[in-house]
């Protein structure tokens, strides 16, 4: 069962990341007035920081037994593994909108389906990286007694 709630957690979390990113997406676009080609990655970035605590705090940490003094390790992982799901969204979502399909994606919707389709195609990488690598369970130790 707790399986199941890191899993639960794990898409709640990821769905949290991606509102995050939609909305520096929006405050870069429409307020800070970035063009698209960079405002597409500066906001991936920065939800990419929330998510790795979301992740570290709150999906992962009590399942796994996790100790506080890794944080960083696991956030240096972390961003070495978003490297993938980041090229993959950033390149899709930048290619949509500043490449041969510019034209479909020019609208004020477009930056933003845009990112969400790039986000689609970096979510399995992520999740695969995230349960096997970065947060996977630590093996059981066995007692030495004397």
């Amino acid at each position: 069962m707790t399986r199941l709630f890191t899993i639960v957690r794990f898409v709640l979390a990821g769905g949290g990341s991606l509102v995050g990113d939609l909305v520096a997406q929006a405050v870069l676009l429409e307020v800070l007035g970035v063009d698209a080609w960079l405002a597409i990655p500066v906001a991936y970035e920065i939800s990419l920081i929330g998510h790795f605590f979301l992740n570290d705090r709150w999906v992962f940490t009590r399942a796994h037994g996790l100790r506080q003094q890794y944080a960083w390790q696991r956030f240096l992982t972390f961003q070495i593994a978003a490297l993938v799901p980041q090229f993959i969204t950033n390149g899709i979502a930048v290619g949509l909108v500043s490449g041969p399909w510019a034209s479909v994606f020019d609208d004020w919707w477009g930056p933003y389906v845009a990112k969400i389709l790039g986000t689609g195609a970096g979510f399995a990488w992520n999740v695969a990286v995230s349960f096997g690598w970065i947060w996977r369970a630590a093996p059981a130790t066995p007692d030495h007694k004397a």
